[in-house]
């Protein structure tokens, strides 16, 4: 009975977009931990990550069609 009401015709995908004239950051923080994965005592720990003291000025930024695009004026960040 579904397949007889299913519709033939594919849906297109609408790409959304998404516009940000300007994004400040001042004293941010950003933390990601997946539990899921231990912890590695040396190197880079891509699924552990803490860092803070986040500032930034940043303009025009997009999304459209999948691709990220933006004019970093500036960026820094403190991370153990």
């Amino acid at each position: 009975l579904k397949d007889y009401f299913a519709s033939t015709k594919k849906k297109k995908k609408k790409n959304p977009k998404i516009t940000v004239a300007n994004v400040s950051l001042s004293n941010t923080r950003f933390k990601y931990d997946d539990y899921r994965k231990e912890i590695r005592a040396s190197g880079v720990d891509y699924f552990h990550i803490d860092t803070w003291n986040i500032n930034g000025e940043i303009n025009n930024f997009k999304i459209e069609k999948g691709i990220y695009s933006a004019d970093v004026n500036s960026f820094n960040f403190f991370w153990v």
